[in-house]
């Protein structure tokens, strides 16, 4: 086809952050390609101001409903650092713990319902599971276990209300811990099962200078 046309979308799914792409198209030819991950300005340091340092970590949490534990922990190692506040043993273990549940739902929410589906070829997770249920499934199982210790240790799963400068407002009983051991191990078993299945997706050639 003769002519030139461009395509541009400004914000695109399922990408960390916001995506947008540009095509430029001459005569049957790509001329101009630009994709983009970007973080627009959020203003938190504004929001910020006028407040009582001990409401950092909670502000500063809700920049994310996906990722809060980043931003809360930055904010009250920060706070911290300025008292000359040094956390050490068990709160930072637990602080360790609470990071460690961010990661396993926020990671399996990427591979699994956000690429998985571009790399085996469909729309979203929903039209995967058709095919995949016990992956979808499991792969659910797997967040939902990551967005537990979350609330065990933070109070709650999104933006948690537990991490307090000096440690938290309350440290989670033995027991409580040991309700939730044998779905970790299990949990552990389904992880590295689902590493075999990533590990055969085909990834594109690609090198850049």
């Amino acid at each position: 086809m003769k002519g030139s046309r461009t395509i541009k979308v400004d914000y695109l799914a399922r990408v960390e952050g916001e995506g947008s792409l540009l095509v430029k198209i001459a005569d049957d030819r790509v001329t101009d390609l630009k994709f983009k991950i970007f973080e627009p300005p959020r203003f938190f340091e504004a929001f910020l101001r006028g407040h009582d340092f001990r409401e950092a970590p909670d502000i500063a949490a809700r920049i994310c409903g996906i990722c809060p534990i980043a931003y809360q922990m930055s904010a009250v190692h920060a706070m911290e650092d300025i008292c000359g506040v040094n956390i050490e043993g068990q709160l930072r273990e637990l602080r360790r713990l609470i990071y460690c549940g961010e990661w396993i739902e926020s990671h399996v929410l990427h591979v699994f319902m956000l690429h998985a589906p571009d790399f085996l070829g469909y729309e979203d997770a929903i039209q995967m599971a058709k095919d995949y249920p016990d992956v979808v499934k499991k792969a659910l199982a797997l967040k939902k276990i990551g967005n537990d210790l979350m609330t065990l240790v933070g109070g709650r799963e999104i933006h948690p209300i537990n991490v307090r400068v000096g440690g938290f407002y309350r440290a989670p009983e033995k027991a409580e811990f040991a309700a939730i051991t044998e779905r970790l191990k299990w949990a552990h078993d389904s992880a590295l099962e689902m590493i075999k299945l990533v590990s055969t997706f085909e990834f594109p050639e690609f090198e850049r200078d």
